[in-house]
């Protein structure tokens, strides 16, 4: 088996080494090559001396670069998963290269993102010090069923020496730390919360002891917030990392008592539910509270989540708007049809490796809340690829206009249909397998724009 080991070992870092040479991306392939020569490959490669792991619904790769970017910044070395590769063969990717050819770790902190239905596989291997768990909410039906049943795969597979980081406001990933030494991270009472539900989907309405309905005293979205039970007295878990008032460019946190200001990463609210999980693997780390605030400060929301870009006046920002997640759908939706500017919208859901085959699932649209598409600040909406005539069908239950939506199974055709007269401002939402149609149909638009500009210029 040794032998096994270091011959996939090699292979993978010969494969990475090719990869590289070539241009090609090799956050997957080599990890492929390694499992392949030996299954064991997770178990038997030297770790570092810290490990931690980001898992969940949602929030895993944001939270994960943001833990890279502070170790790295604070002069560690550090490998890590950073875009997204987060299965089996791209955690084996990730560790191949976090250790020599003789097995001996190069590494100071391991990072890893890892997708939360694969964590069977991976979790007793890689063994973390800590693991980090956003949220647990209704995914993709293909994959991942329900949240109940990602919450049992964590419970069976998280070791007992690893420390988990909770979300207190989440009612599914939170009781975990009825099994596992936990602390907790959560947000208090805000003035930006919700007075009643007002999502399609709230996976969590009843007391999981007593099935009573709960009663949330603090409603963020979904089953996120803070609830008790009347009947048996069932109460959310109480955060040691709270989230007391969001301020126009900082967040004000209490840490066991003690209230500490933060640089704000984002004005997304989920975006902050990423930075509270951050902070508390900080706290728990004992790094300064001053040397967390400077590295914060740094800190931006990755390209490939959110890029923003003006050109001749206009505006295009792209945004990731999971799909077939309903609830990652829709506080992307919520985010940007609530931003008071007036824009466009493009929308560009499609799977791209399930469009290939005509086998998407797509039912999940209709938990998704495109009645926020509804606001008055929404003038346009474009729907591009496959199936936008199954969108069209949404889009007109939710209640939109049919005057401001236009579709095309030819996503490049967008293009010539918006307005910039009517609008400066497009939002362009793509799924995590769509990013780079995403960017394509962005340089589109930069060549409208710029033609735009030389008529107007020809004609003065």
């Amino acid at each position: 088996m040794k032998v096994r080991f270091y011959f996939a070992l090699w292979a993978s870092k010969c494969t990475k080494f090719f990869l590289r040479l070539f241009k090609k991306s090799a956050s997957h392939f080599p990890g492929v090559v390694a499992l392949k020569i030996c299954p064991d490959f997770l178990k038997n490669v030297k770790k570092a001396n810290l490990v931690i792991a980001v898992t969940g619904t949602n929030g895993k790769t944001t939270t994960t670069n943001l833990i890279a970017d502070f170790f790295e910044d604070n002069g560690l070395s550090v490998a890590t998963n950073r875009l997204g590769a987060n299965i089996d063969t791209g955690v084996a990717t990730t560790l191949s290269s976090s250790v020599n050819i003789f097995n001996k770790t190069k590494k100071e902190v391991v990072v890893l993102e890892l997708d939360e239905r694969f964590s069977r596989y991976l979790l007793k291997a890689v063994r973390p010090d800590y693991v980090i768990v956003t949220n647990l909410f209704r995914d993709s039906l293909k994959r991942n069923a329900h949240p109940e049943y990602i919450f049992n795969i964590l419970k069976e597979n998280i070791p007992s020496s690893t420390k988990c980081i909770l979300n207190a406001n989440d009612l599914c990933s939170s009781r975990l730390g009825d099994t596992f030494s936990s602390v907790y991270f959560g947000m208090a009472k805000l003035k930006e919360d919700k007075e009643k539900k007002e999502s399609l989907v709230m996976d969590y309405s009843t007391c999981p002891k007593c099935d009573t309905p709960l009663t949330f005293d603090s409603l963020k979205y979904h089953h996120i917030g803070i609830c008790h039970c009347e009947n048996c007295g069932f109460e959310s878990k109480k955060a040691d990392c709270v989230l007391k008032e969001i301020q126009e460019n900082q967040i004000v946190v209490d840490i066991k008592g003690k209230e500490y200001t933060f640089p704000k990463i984002s004005s997304v609210l989920f975006h902050l539910y990423n930075e509270l999980a951050a902070i508390t693997l900080f706290h728990e780390l004992q790094f300064p509270y001053e040397k967390i605030c400077e590295i914060l400060k740094k800190h931006e929301v990755t390209d490939t989540r959110l890029k923003e870009e003006e050109k001749k006046g206009v505006k295009i920002v792209q945004m990731m708007a999971k799909g077939q997640s309903a609830i990652s759908c829709t506080r992307t939706l919520d985010c940007v049809a609530n931003n008071e500017e007036e824009k466009a919208i493009i929308l560009l859901l499609d799977d791209y490796y399930d469009r290939q085959n005509s086998s998407e699932f797509i039912g999940w649209i209709y938990d998704v809340d495109f009645e926020y598409l509804k606001s008055p600040s929404v003038k346009q909406v474009f729907v591009g690829g496959p199936r936008c005539l199954d969108y069209k069908v949404r889009l007109l239950m939710a209640g939109i206009e049919r005057e401001k939506t236009s579709f095309s199974k030819d996503e490049l055709e967008i293009v010539k249909k918006i307005d910039f007269q009517k609008v400066k401002n497009i939002y362009i939402l793509y799924d995590t397998s769509t990013y780079d149609l995403s960017c394509q149909v962005k340089k589109e638009l930069l060549l409208k724009i710029e033609k735009n500009v030389e008529m107007s210029s020809n004609i003065l």
